[in-house]
């Protein structure tokens, strides 16, 4: 009897130690496609909020390039895990200068509804560029406190471009919320 007592605390032992097994790997499997990311800092400023916790898709831009308004998280190589979260200004072959505190795309004024700006904002002269090959031009909502493409320059899809924010968990935001600000 002490040794079937025993036989079958060994089988529930046994199970249990399979279940966190088969979520330990379903958990890394998981993490290869979705990460948890959080803000730090006020760039993305009304979007999305300093410690706000947000879903980033790792394999978004494996085999697509990002589009005008996605917002992506990016690797800047200025330094050990300096990632910042931005938004697709411009893309690859487009024109992209700021001129008479104007942002210009294709040399038209550019129609952003989700940006933060103060009544006396300011922009510095960007002189033109045309966007490279599979590189884009990205900058954060909250113009006047962000350091984006204008301090590090264009940036590689393939190399800095680590993914696209999905949603944002904490607060709960939807995709349709991160394009445009619903104030």
């Amino acid at each position: 009897m002490k040794v079937d007592k025993r036989n079958k605390v060994l089988q529930v032992v046994v199970e249990y130690i399979k279940i966190i097994f088969i979520a330990f790997i379903l958990s890394g499997i998981v993490m290869c496609f979705i990460r948890i990311t959080k803000v730090e800092g006020k760039s993305m400023e009304h979007t999305l909020q300093d410690k706000d916790i947000l879903l980033l898709n790792r394999r978004s831009y494996k085999k697509k390039s990002p589009e005008y308004k996605d917002i992506v998280v990016i690797d800047t190589f200025n330094g050990e895990n300096n990632f910042i979260i931005k938004r697709v200004i411009a893309i690859e072959g487009d024109t992209f200068e700021i001129k008479n505190n104007k942002i210009l795309l294709n040399d038209k004024e550019l129609d952003e509804e989700y940006t933060k700006l103060g009544e006396n904002t300011k922009y510095e002269d960007f002189s033109k560029i045309t966007i490279p090959k599979d590189k884009i031009f990205a900058m954060g909502d909250n113009r006047e406190n962000s350091a984006d493409s204008r301090v590090y320059g264009v940036f590689d899809c393939k190399e800095q471009v680590i993914g696209e924010i999905m949603i944002g968990l904490v607060p709960f935001k939807s995709p349709k919320d991160l394009l445009i600000e619903n104030s």
